[in-house]
């Protein structure tokens, strides 16, 4: 059992990557550069810290299966939202990038349709 749970978490891991590559990849094919990824600190996690159209853009990629109960945009509750919103301000206050950029909160919504990922990026998906 303790096996089963570990190998499930060990192949949600990998998708969760692929997913963050898959969202990379479309962000910066419409003219985002990524500065971080998987950035953490003891508050929470932000998967991509990217520039974008003179913004500082923090993006939350969310996986889901075809079928799944709740939308992965839906997924990002008003909880969620605020431990992003704490990470970004972690982030802004170490200075490690300009802070005369406005900033914005992303997210983007991948799923797996047979050996493909389709991503939907929702650009200010939620405000401070």
């Amino acid at each position: 059992m303790l096996r089963t749970f570990l190998r499930s978490l060990q192949t949600d891991r990998v998708r969760g990557r692929r997913a963050e590559r898959a969202a990379s990849r479309h962000i910066q094919l419409r003219g985002a550069t990524i500065l971080q990824r998987n950035y953490a600190c003891r508050v929470g996690e932000i998967d991509l810290i990217a520039r974008h159209r003179g913004y500082l853009v923090f993006v939350e990629v969310r996986m889901r299966n075809a079928g799944a109960r709740v939308s992965a945009e839906a997924s990002v509750d008003a909880r969620k939202q605020r431990r992003i919103i704490r990470t970004a301000e972690h982030f802004l206050a170490r200075g490690l990038i300009r802070q005369d950029l406005p900033c914005r909160f992303d997210v983007i919504s991948v799923r797996k349709t047979h050996y493909l990922h389709r991503c939907t990026w929702i650009q200010g998906a939620f405000t401070a």
